[in-house]
């Protein structure tokens, strides 16, 4: 995806790991993410996306800055295509 890309998220705390946020609508693909978070700093491992049948992968970082906002950077990659983002996503 090439320019700006503006859509909504549903960023939620995992159930199964405190340290974890799950990113819902993630990259406006319709799939969640899940994130680890320590202090101010998010961390978006390695992971396949989209659920039971995988889209592509996904893999990132960023921080939390303040309460109502977070910036990162990630790498998706969906069959041959890869994208490098930069995304801000505010409260």
């Amino acid at each position: 995806m090439a320019g700006t890309n503006t859509h909504t998220v549903n960023i939620i705390k995992s159930t199964t790991n405190s340290s974890e946020i799950i990113i819902n609508n993630f990259s406006g693909l319709s799939v969640s993410a899940r994130a680890s978070v320590s202090n101010n700093m998010l961390t978006i491992p390695l992971q396949a996306i989209g659920s039971p049948n995988p889209i592509g992968f996904t893999q990132g970082s960023g921080t939390f800055n303040g309460s109502n906002s977070i910036a990162f950077t990630y790498t998706t990659t969906i069959s041959t295509s890869r994208d490098s983002c930069s995304a801000t996503y505010t409260k």
